[in-house]
């Protein structure tokens, strides 16, 4: 288990790096849960959801905009650190939808420092952390779970959420702290909010771009298209990739991780 002190207050101990490669969040305080402004709420609609209170629904807004799932916990329920661990064979746990289910012990769970779990990883929260209309100070996180063990709990436990939909099918882990700070700003703007001690981003194994050699007769064999140099060099900038080298019609390009 590894454990990373940001300060004197607050850890973060990840138990399995597999499953959790990447651990993001950042305390912030002051903050004042109401209604959404109009605006918000109709972004929330037009996605389907319910209009919730303005924490959760921008966590909801940035996960359909930016396609990472993002999770407030209330702060006073995680006594001080965050535990990312597995191993709960058998144990109750009641989640947001007001359902018990019964854990088993490969299910990834977002626990308190003292171990007590909150919320299935990338799944769904539980009953006793949400964010509420009391809540003044939140924990917000932003992280990317191993895909099969996502997509082997929520289906054990049929849970089919937003984020579970995303992650099970492989999220993009150098997008985390993007979205963590774009939510911060607009959380600051609906809130009132402000960030209480340091950010950490627990990332041991940075995921590379991956780098590939492709040529410009065969982007033109399989694509059927008389693509001349400048356009292959549109498509790929269009696509975020980069090109490291061209030479006589072929290149090697850096493929962004979110493609």
């Amino acid at each position: 288990m590894k454990e990373i002190r940001t300060d004197a207050d607050f850890t973060l101990s990840i138990e399995d790096t597999n499953l959790c490669p990447r651990y993001a969040g950042v305390r912030l305080k002051n903050v004042k849960v109401q209604a959404s402004p109009e605006w918000l709420q109709q972004r929330i609609l037009s996605m389907g959801q319910k209009p919730v209170n303005n924490v959760v629904d921008l966590t909801n807004f940035i996960l359909f905009d930016m396609g990472q799932p993002l999770h407030a916990f209330d702060l006073k329920y995680l006594k001080g650190g965050v535990r990312v661990k597995s191993g709960f064979d058998g144990r109750s746990f009641k989640t947001l939808d007001g359902q018990e289910r019964k854990l088993r012990k490969e299910d990834l769970m977002i626990c308190n420092k003292d171990g007590e779990p909150l919320c299935m990883a990338g799944i769904l929260g539980g009953m006793e952390s949400g964010v509420t209309d009391q809540t003044t100070e939140i924990f917000l996180e932003s992280a990317p779970f191993q895909a099969s063990g996502i997509r082997r709990s929520s289906t054990h436990h049929l849970i089919q959420s937003q984020a579970a939909k995303i992650y099970e099918k492989g999220s993009d882990p150098n997008i985390c702290l993007t979205a963590l700070l774009r939510a911060i700003k607009l959380l600051t703007e609906l809130t009132g909010c402000s960030v209480e001690g340091p950010f950490f981003d627990h990332y041991p194994a940075p995921v590379l771009p991956a780098q590939i050699r492709l040529s410009l007769d065969q982007v033109r064999t399989l694509s059927g298209i008389d693509l001349k140099d400048e356009d292959l060099k549109k498509v790929l900038f269009a696509l975020e990739a980069e090109v490291i080298d061209h030479r006589d019609g072929n290149y090697t390009v850096s493929v962004p991780t979110n493609n």
